[in-house]
């Protein structure tokens, strides 16, 4: 199967995600953002254990660099960075520190290039690192701290975001390993400069994160895996993924730092992805269940009610978790299965609102000068089109006009 995973990028007029496919192949596809025509397919490399479908690439643009991190997710494995500037040539080296590493996430903050990836401790022990990129061709890295440590017994599965205010917003659910069974919580942290860290009280706690000091919310009896975040202002937006029981209800939470949460669920059946915020306007992308066969959805949250706005023109096979395009706001990209028999032959759907689109595919600098010119030189035209008009329709009325006696 193949599996697009993490955050897509938005770049220059492409949109560019990452996967691994059903071969174990790491790769990145390049789309068109205005037609959503494939561009090009690009191998970076390949799942350093074979047979694994946990390569789990992530991707970030950083200054000049398209980067990757994928691999590990076992102590034989060893993860890996990748770097390009024209997605078709990749340098790929092992990442400096070995350990059984997964589910790495990127995020650039104050010009900075960090990775937070999980990191299994031991059997029943996993934790979460935030690493700092000092010179990626030279292959140095900084374990900077250990962001979210439930110890022993327990493994937090951690998700990120940072808002266009550059807010990092991390969310986690928890396993348990006494119980063989996910946990009932959703827990969340912020920091503004990622020396201080918050709960959504706005208290400062010290790391590690517990989830003792970070929860946000019991959904008991209903079993928790973890959710996605998003933010603006001093608004914290979550999609949870509940797990148990069998109606999977999409569910969100909107809290403000240090004041009110509401927690809203639609009586629809299906799974919470991806959550965007832009202008006061929160959408959730998710997976909805109509019983028979499963739909992709976009929601919009309006006061304690989830509105379907959009629903894509697909059923059958679950599609794959809608992950969001960064520097793209209100967009998502999807893996769906052609055809609910085969799943190992995929495609990608895109969401995009009309107002992101508009707005990166808007002139800017000299585009805009350029633009300015050649409507002078139009209006140029059209003056000089009307004087010599002028000058035809003066000169037909004086070989009309009678002579002078």
């Amino acid at each position: 199967m193949t599996l697009v995973r993490f955050y897509a990028v938005y770049d220059d007029g492409k949109i560019i995600f990452p996967y691994q496919d059903g071969a174990g192949s790491i790769k990145v596809d390049v789309y068109d953002v205005e037609t959503f025509d494939k561009l090009a397919e690009h191998t970076v490399g390949s799942d350093p254990i074979p047979g694994d479908q946990h390569g789990e690439p992530a991707i970030i643009k950083y200054g000049d660099y398209y980067v990757l991190c994928y691999g590990a997710h076992s102590y034989t494995g060893q993860l890996k960075v990748a770097y390009s500037k024209n997605l078709s040539e990749w340098t790929v080296y092992d990442f400096p520190d070995s350990g059984n590493f997964a589910y790495p996430q990127f995020f650039v903050k104050d010009g900075k290039l960090y990775l937070v990836i999980r990191h299994s401790a031991s059997a029943t022990h996993t934790l979460n690192r935030l690493y700092r990129c000092d010179d990626l061709e030279g292959k140095s890295w900084t374990l900077i701290a250990t962001l979210v440590d439930d110890g022993d017994g327990y493994s937090p599965y951690v998700h990120l975001n940072v808002t266009e205010e550059g807010r990092v917003i991390l969310v986690w659910g928890r396993y348990r390993y006494d119980t063989d069974d996910y946990d009932t919580i959703i827990c969340v942290a912020y920091s503004d400069d990622l020396s201080k860290w918050y709960n959504a009280d706005g208290v400062e706690q010290s790391l590690p994160l517990t989830s003792g000091n970070c929860q946000l919310h019991d959904f008991s009896p209903n079993k928790v895996s973890g959710g996605i975040p998003n933010g603006e202002g001093d608004d914290i937006v979550l999609s949870v993924h509940i797990k148990e029981p069998e109606s999977k209800f999409i569910t969100v939470i909107r809290k403000t730092i240090g004041g009110s949460k509401t927690v809203v669920q639609s009586t629809d059946n299906g799974s919470s992805d991806g959550v965007s915020v832009h202008g006061g306007t929160v959408r959730v992308f998710c997976n909805y269940y109509d019983g028979a066969e499963w739909k992709p959805r976009i929601y919009r949250l309006e006061g304690d009610s989830l509105i379907p706005e959009l629903e894509l023109p697909y059923s059958g096979t679950r599609a794959g978790p809608a992950k969001s395009i960064s520097g793209l706001y209100d967009s998502a990209v999807f893996s769906i299965p052609k055809d609910s028999l085969d799943s190992n032959v995929n495609d990608v759907a895109f969401v995009v609102s009309e107002e992101a689109l508009a707005e990166v595919t808007a002139p800017t600098g000299w585009e805009w000068m350029q633009t300015l010119m050649d409507l002078m030189n139009s209006l140029m035209y059209l003056v000089l089109f009307i004087l010599v008009l002028s000058l035809l329709i003066s000169s037909m009325r004086e070989a009309k006009r009678p002579a002078e006696e």
